[in-house]
């Protein structure tokens, strides 16, 4: 449950500073969503998530979070890891090597 909070802290923290209400970023999350198959995260969920009560969404949920945000390379960071992700840049700067890459993929499979 730690997690969540930090995670949840964090989000609210965004959310605030862009001057969103909940309804404003599930809008915003709506009006990016590319598919229809993929799940929109709404109101309700945000408020779950910044309470604590629900779990860190998947990595491209974040994402999608960070672009609605209009969050800045390091506050991207900082959400991807307050939800316990390492970030996508990263990840792929430790994508280079073979070993590191063979490392990676033994970690993904933890």
């Amino acid at each position: 449950m730690e997690d969540q909070n930090v995670f949840g802290a964090k989000l609210r923290e965004l959310r605030k500073k862009r001057g969103y209400s909940l309804q404003q970023l599930a809008d915003r999350l709506s009006q990016a969503q590319g598919r229809a198959e993929e799940r929109t995260i709404n109101k309700s969920y945000i408020s779950d998530m910044e309470r604590g009560t629900k779990p860190p969404p998947s990595r491209k949920q974040i994402a999608r979070l960070n672009e609605a945000l209009q969050t800045t390379e390091d506050e991207s960071q900082e959400l991807y890891v307050s939800a316990g992700y390492v970030p996508p840049e990263l990840w792929r700067a430790l994508s280079v090597s073979d070993q590191v890459a063979a490392l990676r993929r033994r970690v993904e499979r933890a």
